[in-house]
């Protein structure tokens, strides 16, 4: 028999039993990441999607968390020559020049804990809501008082288990936005009319990036701020969004952060209309500098 000669160090083969099946897979590594969700019930479809994958490739691992509160966490081997696990550890994500690969400028800005108080303040709902000022809301302070922005949603009956149909969705919204003019909405009555959670902290992550676009226009220096700076302006304008905040509105505060006087822009952070505990945590961040 004629004898052949392989570089295991180059091509090994990974045979990874999973409950559902076998893959085999046919790669030039010596490091392999592996997702692990929590498993709990209230596990969003997203995270139970991604159980058990393995990627090959770093560049490929998803960000994790993926939204607030998620209980995911990432696995990374290192493999032998002959493609067994030798070490595992919790993987912590690379970093280059203090930025996260794959992810933006932002990643240091936009934290889970960012995320998790921001979300902890305005409250976190599948169903429609009206928030403080009566405006119609859903998942984590998405406004949909515009009929596109809600026929837009993927909602779903979870009583008959159906998704709702464009035509049921505009005559949804007609009913609610009648009874919110009346005053005689009632957020109880639609708690079995649901938003995939995915879908509302898909939501909640495109409002945190479009307050950071709009704080860079308003602020030109924004990029270049300390952090906490940074992120008591995005609670800011994630809770009031343009033109509420703004410069003609706030010139004391606008004023402050310009000079960078951070104990003059704690004092002019105080928002009328919201629960002590944000405006403390806003301030407490401008105070930290």
């Amino acid at each position: 028999m004629q004898k052949f000669s392989f570089v295991l160090s180059i091509y090994i083969i990974i045979v990874i039993i999973t409950n559902k099946t076998k893959l085999f897979y046919k790669i030039q590594a010596d490091k392999i990441w592996i997702w692990h969700s929590d498993g709990a019930d209230n596990e969003c479809d997203d995270c139970a999607e991604l159980d058990s994958q393995v990627f090959f490739d770093e560049s490929d691992v998803p960000a994790c968390p993926l939204h607030p509160n998620c209980e995911c966490w990432v696995e990374e081997q290192d493999l032998d020559a002959n493609g067994n696990p030798v070490k595992s550890t919790k993987y912590a994500g690379t970093l280059d020049d203090g930025k996260n690969i794959g992810g933006n400028k932002m990643d240091k800005v936009l934290t889970q804990d960012l995320k998790n108080k921001i979300a902890g303040f305005e409250g976190i709902k599948p169903s429609p809501y009206t928030d403080s000022k009566g405006i119609l809301t859903i998942g984590v302070g998405n406004n949909v008082s515009n009929q596109k922005n809600f026929v837009a949603l993927e909602l779903t009956n979870t009583t008959t288990h159906e998704k709702l149909t464009t035509d049921e969705k505009t005559a949804l919204y007609d009913k609610i936005t009648s009874e919110i003019q009346s005053n005689t909405f009632n957020e109880k009555n639609y708690t079995n009319i649901q938003m995939p959670i995915g879908q509302m902290y898909d939501k909640f992550d495109s409002q945190l990036n479009q307050s950071v676009n709009e704080l860079e226009k308003k602020f030109p220096e924004f990029d270049t701020l300390p952090v906490p700076a940074q992120q008591a302006l995005i609670d800011m304008q994630f809770n009031m969004g343009t033109p509420t905040f703004s410069e003609s509105t706030w010139p004391k505060l606008f004023d402050a952060v310009s000079e960078q006087d951070w104990t003059t822009a704690a004092k002019e952070s105080n928002r009328k209309d919201v629960q002590p505990s944000r405006n403390n945590w806003t301030r407490q961040q401008f105070m930290l500098l």
